[in-house]
């Protein structure tokens, strides 16, 4: 195992030591609609308190990505309570989360945040992924993968969405993600994502 590697295990090793039976952690995500705390082990995410008041990670959920082999690749931190603005720190650009189950769809859903991702995913809709990084990473990956379909769940992003178009996926807007709403309110919103089309210039 690389230097690199080792870090990162040991960051993620030492965060979901942390988040094990976090109460702060544990009301935030409740308080968002994720009751189902055993996805955060589904993803091996962690959660760091942050010892130091200048530690990067402080507050932050910490979400490891891994390659076609399993192995880490990278580590990103999303502060919790700078949710729902964006903003990550993170060791480098790479990795796509939830790529594993992302090859078995051809309709892919894309938020901008990991909350509203894992809301989603315990909700059944395990075709979601959170946009992070390089936007190539995900031209390249959806490509590749023959992704038919792209469903948005925010507004922006709009240079990524015209290529997914570029590419020839169909896009879609869907509705604002509401943490309160039920699984067949969710299920209703995507059913009825709108069409939106993009033109070469």
């Amino acid at each position: 195992m690389n230097t690199f590697k080792f870090i990162c295990n040991q960051c993620l090793e030492n965060s979901r030591n942390q988040a094990a039976n976090n109460k702060e952690l544990a009301d935030f995500l409740n308080l968002y609609g994720i009751s189902q705390l055993n996805i955060l082990e589904r993803f091996k995410i962690g959660y760091s308190q942050g010892k130091f008041k200048n530690d990067l990670f402080r507050n932050n959920l910490i979400i490891p990505f891994f390659d076609a082999n399993r192995e880490i690749m990278n580590i990103t931190g999303y502060n919790i309570l700078n949710y729902p603005y964006l903003g990550y720190n993170s060791f480098n650009p790479y990795g796509i989360f939830n790529q594993e189950n992302l090859k078995e769809y051809q309709e892919i859903i894309v938020t901008n945040n990991p909350i509203d991702a894992l809301f989603l995913i315990q909700y059944g809709f395990n075709n979601t992924t959170f946009i992070f990084g390089d936007y190539t990473k995900y031209l390249q990956f959806f490509l590749v993968n023959k992704c038919q379909t792209v469903i948005s769940t925010f507004t922006g992003h709009q240079k990524l969405l015209y290529n997914f178009a570029l590419n020839g996926s169909k896009i879609k807007q869907a509705g604002k993600i509401n943490h309160a709403d039920s699984r067949e309110d969710i299920s209703l919103m995507i059913s009825k994502a709108i069409p939106v089309y993009y033109y070469k210039d």
